[in-house]
């Protein structure tokens, strides 16, 4: 979450980078 890694699997919302 919040990094390149959790934009794969969660929102992009929750992804800041």
């Amino acid at each position: 979450s919040g990094c390149l890694v959790g934009r794969a699997k969660e929102p992009v919302k929750n992804s800041t980078k």
